[in-house]
C-alpha cells in the first residue's frame, strides 16, 4: 500500500518519544481535574482543621556568661606562686583549662538539670498529662535546648512548653541551679588550691627550721654569729643570695697582710654576697672580731707613736710587733669556712622567704574562701517571645495541600492502571502496531477536515473503492465534543463511515479503515485486540489518527 502521510502539524507528538512530555502531564491532570482537585481539597480542609485544634507552643530563653576558665585560675595561680618563688616553671598536676564542649555537657547533665526535670513532670502530671515513660533524655531533646554562642562563653538557654508561666519557672530554676553551680565549682577549686598551700607550707616550714639549726650550729661552731652564738636573718633579699659584707669589716680584712691577695670563690665562682652585720645594724659573722680589731688599732696607734722615740730593737717595739703580728694571724679566716657560711645563709633566706610568700598566699585564698562568691552573671532575664512558635498555620496548610495535590494525583494515576486506561499519547504509540499518520485537533475542525482530505486525496487506493471507507473509532467514554467532530467529518467525507470498537468484527466489510484514538482515555485491552486485528488485516488498515483535544495547537 503507497501513500505518503500528510506533515504532522504538531511536532511533540514526535520527537522524544521515550522523554516525559510536560504538556501530556497537564493533559492528564487537566482530563483527572476533579478527582485531583477533590483530594487536594479535602486534604488541605483537614490540614487547616488540624491546625486550629493544635495547642500553641511558646518558647522561653536567657543567656547567661560562664566563666569557667576564671574560676580554673585559681588553682592555677596557686601554682604559679610557688614556680614563681623556685625560679622555675610549676604545674599542677590534674588541672587544666575546661573546654567549652566539655562545660556545656556537663551544664546538660542530671548532676545540674534533674531537680529542674522532676518539677517539669511534676508540673505535666498536674495538668493531667502522662509523663511516667518520659525519661530525662527525651525531656532535654524534646523541650531544653542549651548551646553556647560560637566562639564565646555565652550560653543560650531555651524552653518549649504551651504554659507560659510553666516556662517561666523552669528557666528561674534553671538559672539558679547554674548559679548554685558556679558557686560550687569555685568553693571547690578554693579549697584545692587551700590545700595545696597547706601541703607546701608544712614542707617549706621544715625545710625553713632545718636550714636555720644548720646555720646557727655552724656559725656557733666557727664563731661567726652573736656573742650567745645565734644569727640574725636580715629582711633585705636580693634575689636568693645576701647583702654584701659590711664596708668597714671588709676595709679591715683587706688591710690584714695576706687577706687582700685571699680569693674568696666557691666552685670557681666569686662570692658577691655576705652579708656580716656589726654594731646596731645587726649581728653577723663579723661580730666576734669587733673587740680584736679596736685592740689592734690601739697596738698599732701606739707602735706608731713609740717608733718615732724607740728603736726597733726596744723590748716595747718588739712586744708591740709581737701582739700586732698574733692579732692579725688570729684575723685569718679560711676561705672554705666563708664559703660554707655563705651558702647556708643563702639556703636559709630562701626558705624563709617561700614560707612568707606560700603563708600569705594561703591567707589571701582564705579570706577569698569566706566572701559570699559572686555567681556566673545573667545577661538577659528569662523572657518568653510573644509569638507562638507551633502551629505554624501556613506551613501546616501549604504542607497537606502539596500532600493532597500529590495524594490525588497518585489516587487517579493508581485508579487508571486499576482500570487498564492509557491517557497518554506515547504510550499509546508504543502499545500499538498500526502506523501511526497524524493529529486530528478536535476544537478546530476545518483544519482537521483539510488534513483528512489532504491524506485522502493522497492516496489513491482512497479513491477508487468497491465496500468503502471506515473509520473505527476507539475511544473508552466517548465525550460530546468527540461525537460532534467525528459527525462533522462524516458530513464532509461522504466516502467514509463510521463504526463503534464494538463493531470491529465489521472491518472486513470495507476496503480502507482508518482508526481515530481518542485523546480522553482508552483501554489497554483494546489496543491489545486492534493488535490481534492488525495481523490479519494489515493491507486493510493504513494507520491511525490522534484525536488532540488540547487547547492550543503546537505549528512548530
Amino acid at each position: 500500500m503507497n501513500f505518503n502521510a500528510s506533515k504532522n502539524m504538531n511536532s511533540n507528538f514526535n520527537e522524544g518519544e521515550d522523554e516525559i512530555n510536560i504538556q501530556e502531564i497537564v493533559n492528564y491532570l487537566f482530563k483527572r481535574r476533579f478527582l485531583v482537585s477533590g483530594v487536594t481539597f479535602f486534604v488541605t480542609a483537614f490540614g487547616v482543621v488540624f491546625s486550629l485544634i493544635q495547642k500553641p507552643i511558646y518558647k522561653g530563653e536567657f543567656q547567661i556568661v560562664v566563666a569557667g576558665q576564671k574560676s580554673e585560675s585559681i588553682l592555677s595561680q596557686a601554682a604559679g606562686a610557688f614556680g614563681n618563688l623556685t625560679g622555675g616553671a610549676f604545674e599542677l598536676p590534674g588541672v587544666s583549662s575546661t573546654e567549652i564542649k566539655t562545660q556545656e555537657f556537663i551544664l546538660k547533665s542530671p548532676s545540674v538539670l534533674m531537680p529542674v526535670y522532676q518539677f517539669s513532670k511534676q508540673k505535666y502530671n498536674e495538668r493531667g498529662e502522662n509523663s511516667e515513660n518520659l525519661s530525662f533524655k527525651s525531656w532535654r531533646k524534646k523541650f531544653l535546648n542549651i548551646e553556647f554562642e560560637k566562639k564565646t562563653t555565652v550560653l543560650n538557654i531555651t524552653f518549649l512548653d504551651n504554659d507560659k508561666d510553666l516556662i517561666l519557672e523552669v528557666l528561674n530554676k534553671i538559672s539558679s541551679k547554674y548559679k548554685d553551680y558556679s558557686r560550687k565549682d569555685r568553693i571547690k577549686l578554693l579549697t584545692k588550691g587551700i590545700s595545696y598551700l597547706e601541703s607546701q607550707q608544712k614542707i617549706l616550714k621544715s625545710n625553713s627550721i632545718q636550714s636555720l639549726k644548720n646555720l646557727n650550729e655552724f656559725s656557733i661552731e666557727n664563731g661567726l654569729g652573736d656573742i650567745d652564738g645565734f644569727v640574725a636573718l636580715g629582711n633585705n633579699i636580693n634575689g636568693f643570695g645576701v647583702e654584701k659584707f659590711n664596708n668597714s669589716i671588709l676595709n679591715k680584712l683587706s688591710e690584714l697582710e695576706g687577706i687582700s691577695n685571699l680569693n674568696l670563690r666557691a666552685g670557681g665562682g666569686a662570692i658577691p654576697n655576705l652579708n656580716l652585720r656589726t654594731g646596731g645594724g645587726g649581728t653577723g659573722a663579723g661580730q666576734r672580731f669587733t673587740s680584736q680589731f679596736s685592740l689592734l688599732e690601739q697596738y698599732e696607734s701606739q707602735y706608731t707613736d713609740y717608733s718615732s722615740k724607740l728603736k726597733p730593737e726596744s723590748g716595747l717595739m718588739k712586744d708591740l710587733k709581737a701582739k700586732i703580728d698574733n692579732l692579725r694571724s688570729s684575723l685569718k679566716r679560711p676561705n672554705e669556712i666563708l664559703i660554707k657560711y655563705r651558702e647556708l645563709t643563702s639556703i636559709s633566706r630562701r626558705d624563709e622567704a617561700l614560707l612568707n610568700q606560700i603563708e600569705d598566699q594561703l591567707v589571701s585564698y582564705k579570706l577569698e574562701q569566706a566572701n559570699k562568691q559572686d555567681p556566673w552573671e545573667l545577661i538577659s532575664e528569662p523572657t518568653i517571645a510573644d509569638l507562638r512558635i507551633y502551629p505554624k498555620r501556613k506551613s501546616i496548610v501549604a504542607l497537606f495541600g502539596f500532600s493532597g495535590l500529590f495524594l490525588g494525583i497518585s489516587l487517579a494515576y493508581l485508579r487508571d492502571k486499576a482500570r487498564g486506561l492509557i491517557t497518554g499519547f506515547n504510550e499509546i504509540k508504543r502499545l500499538i502496531d498500526p502506523k501511526f499518520l497524524d493529529n486530528l485537533f478536535i476544537r478546530n475542525k476545518s483544519l482537521s477536515n483539510q488534513l483528512l482530505q489532504n491524506f485522502f486525496k493522497n492516496n489513491e487506493e482512497f479513491q477508487n473503492v468497491k465496500n468503502g471507507n471506515c473509520i473505527l473509532m476507539i475511544s473508552n467514554r466517548s465525550s460530546a465534543i468527540e461525537n460532534e467532530f467525528l459527525n462533522y467529518v462524516l458530513k464532509n467525507n461522504d466516502k467514509l463511515v463510521s463504526i463503534e470498537f464494538s463493531e470491529i468484527d465489521k472491518i472486513n466489510n470495507f476496503d480502507n479503515i482508518v482508526i481515530f484514538i481518542s485523546s480522553h482515555e482508552v483501554k489497554r485491552k483494546d489496543l491489545f485486540l486492534l493488535n490481534q486485528y492488525y495481523k490479519l488485516n494489515q493491507r486493510k488498515i493504513v494507520g491511525w489518527f490522534y484525536l488532540d483535544c488540547s487547547e492550543k495547537i503546537n505549528l512548530s
